[in-house]
């Protein structure tokens, strides 16, 4: 699944990893990446590794908004 959730500096999010490849064909989703916006607003270094408490934070944050959400019908 896709998901982003930003919270304060931080942004944790999963993506189609076409969006790095680019081949313009399916791909499955990332990991979890973490990012400090305030210290790297490209987006260049993934600290999801050297701060998982921070990972599991913004990832129960996001599941818990997701399910207030409607599943789609298609």
């Amino acid at each position: 699944d896709q998901m982003a959730i930003r919270q304060g500096d931080y942004k944790l999010v999963r993506y189609d990893s076409n969006a790095d490849t680019q081949t313009g064909k399916k791909e499955p989703v990332t990991s979890s990446r973490l990012y400090n916006l305030k210290e790297d607003i490209q987006e260049t270094k993934d600290l999801a590794s050297q701060l998982p408490e921070k990972v599991r934070q913004l990832q129960a944050t996001w599941d818990e908004w997701n399910k207030s959400n409607v599943k789609p019908r298609w």
